[in-house]
């Protein structure tokens, strides 16, 4: 019964490990750039200087040491001198979902208190228009070495084969909503063929047990 109960397990664990895919994105916590950020850099528009993201519009704050980031040494502030964006791509397939999982928080150094971002989807660049989400974060009680990041998600269905995603602010000012550890994965909804044969072979592995235990 014990080894019926393990493979069942092992089983299971290969099934949702096939459902749920890696991040999509390699450099997701923006630690991988071509300059030194310092304490933190402004970054303006069609700056490529973190890899894999560009500086969309208005301008952004590349940060460093000024406050502790969510995962590794370095962050994003969506406001450097005024409301500003950045975006990333990467390739999909079409009529999947797919999951964007980031930290949030907010520049405690200035107001408004509340700060706001808007995720939007997007395919063949930012020509078709697919989803988007706001967020908020309170930043009252946080501090510049208490971030209280915050674990958001936003769900999209790709239609073609390729997809973009933009972090946009939303608030005036200098200080904005700050994102870092950005992931991406696919979630199937319906299993691939490879998948349903695993399922096929591991049903009729747990059938053939069964028997063997029933006639001793």
């Amino acid at each position: 019964m014990k080894k019926i109960l393990s493979f069942t397990l092992l089983f299971l664990a290969c099934f949702m490990f096939s459902i749920a895919e890696a991040n999509l994105l390699s450099n997701g916590s923006f630690e991988s750039s071509s300059i030194n950020p310092g304490s933190f850099t402004t970054l303006s528009p069609f700056s490529n200087a973190i890899t894999d993201w560009t500086v969309w519009s208005g301008s952004i704050d590349y940060i460093g040491s000024y406050w502790a980031a969510a995962d590794g040494g370095r962050s994003i502030d969506l406001n450097g001198n005024e409301a500003g964006s950045i975006l990333t791509y990467f390739t999909t397939i079409p009529g999947e979902q797919y999951q964007v999982d980031f930290y949030m928080g907010g520049n405690t150094a200035g107001s408004p208190g509340v700060k706001s971002l808007d995720l939007r989807a997007y395919y063949n660049g930012l020509n078709f228009f697919i989803d988007n989400q706001i967020f908020t974060f309170d930043t009252t009680g946080k501090s510049l070495t208490s971030m209280g990041w915050q674990l958001q998600s936003f769900i999209f269905t790709a239609p073609s084969n390729n997809a973009t995603i933009l972090f946009g602010s939303i608030i005036a000012g200098a200080y904005g909503p700050a994102i870092d550890n950005v992931t991406v994965s696919r979630v199937s909804s319906v299993p691939e063929p490879a998948t349903m044969l695993l399922l096929g072979l591991g049903l009729v592995g747990l059938a053939g047990i069964s028997r063997k235990k029933f006639k001793r």
